[in-house]
């Protein structure tokens, strides 16, 4: 059966770690809107913007033939998780969550600082500017554990890796082959 992964944890828990990690998930996140729309990662001035491009992409995703579609985002509140898991209910897929471990926010913020600089180094067109610790603050005090009562059809809860550093890039030589090519499908209408 098809499925809608959602995955859960703060900024810099390993989230983005272990969508890579399933090169055959289709992935829809605010933060690569985000970079290819405004060269920002992050907030922008724009996320009115993000939000309406990320809901259109997510509904264009989860209306294709993907066995896996995935929702590589915070979700840390249930009210979040609600209106996700009532979209995999009313497209046929199964929602799971995948949950990453609670982190110290001292070790969250070293984790930020650490994917800021690589990214900095790796992507110097785009303007990167991590969350303040109070930002950080405010998005763990908004986060509800995942519950079972939430209609998810399975919960994956992740193991502490020892460190919040973003997964190493894969080499050339070891990423996956181009996908094949389909044919061409009419998207859904997205205003009916």
């Amino acid at each position: 059966m098809r499925e809608l992964v959602v995955l859960v944890g703060p900024p810099a828990s390993g989230k983005t770690a272990v969508q890579r990690s399933h090169p055959e998930w289709v992935v829809v996140s605010r933060n690569d809107i985000r970079a290819c729309m405004f060269r920002a990662l992050y907030e922008t001035d724009d996320e009115e913007i993000v939000e309406r491009v990320f809901s259109s992409a997510l509904v264009e995703a989860i209306g294709s033939d993907a066995d896996i579609v995935c929702v590589d985002d915070l979700n840390t509140s249930s009210v979040t998780r609600a209106s996700l898991i009532e979209l995999a209910h009313l497209s046929g897929r199964r929602p799971i969550a995948h949950v990453m471990p609670p982190i110290p926010i001292d070790e969250l913020e070293a984790g930020i600082r650490a994917n800021v600089q690589r990214l900095r180094r790796e992507r110097p067109h785009l303007r990167i500017a991590g969350p303040s610790r109070h930002a950080l603050e405010q998005v763990l005090a908004l986060y509800t554990h995942v519950s079972v009562t939430e209609g998810f059809f399975d919960i994956v809860l992740h193991e502490s890796s020892g460190s919040a550093e973003p997964a190493p890039e894969v080499a050339s030589s070891d990423r996956p082959s181009p996908r094949r090519r389909r044919e061409r499908r009419e998207p859904l209408p997205l205003f009916v």
